[in-house]
């Protein structure tokens, strides 16, 4: 709908780019938090059994941002693609529909 209002190609990408920016740095927002709450509770439990001190894995924490950047990258990126190669006014009717 924004193209056939006089969106050009470069802003819908840009579009595009910030949007799902936004939606990986939502997920990690609410799943860092949440993984590090669940990885204290168990260390709690396992701590009852045996004697270790609490270590955050910083490394796998990491790898896990850049897998959430490269899927929502990757998604957007198809779903980009999809919608150049689609007609505007075709869109339009089946949007309407």
């Amino acid at each position: 709908m924004l193209r056939s209002m006089g969106m050009t190609s470069n802003g819908f990408n840009k579009m595009i780019n910030y949007e799902s920016l936004f939606y990986g740095i939502k997920a990690l927002s609410y799943g860092i938090p949440i993984s590090f709450i669940l990885m204290y509770l168990m260390y709690i439990v396992l701590s009852q059994s045996f004697v270790f001190p609490f270590v955050a894995p910083w490394g796998s924490v990491i790898i896990v941002v850049m897998g959430v950047f490269v899927i929502v990258s990757l998604t957007m990126l198809y779903s980009s693609s999809k919608l150049k190669n689609e007609n505007i006014i075709d869109a339009l009717k089946n949007e309407s529909i």
